[in-house]
């Protein structure tokens, strides 16, 4: 299951959830790959993440650089 945090420019926020299925038909394969990588991506006028890999890149940050 993938959690992702979806940001509007009217400042308005939703968490969805997804299978893999699903984010195969939503997203391309490089988006993908960047949220699972912990970034944030610019589609359809709202940012995207993943909250899980990005609270894992997060930690593993604070962690490297303190």
């Amino acid at each position: 299951m993938n959690y992702i945090l979806i940001t509007s420019p009217d400042d308005s926020e939703m968490v969805t959830s997804y299978h893999d299925t699903e984010m195969a038909e939503l997203y391309t394969p490089m988006e993908i790959i960047a949220l699972r990588e912990g970034n944030v991506i610019f589609k359809n006028g709202a940012l995207h993440a993943d909250m899980l890999a990005a609270a894992r890149a997060a930690t593993l940050d604070e962690l490297v650089n303190g």
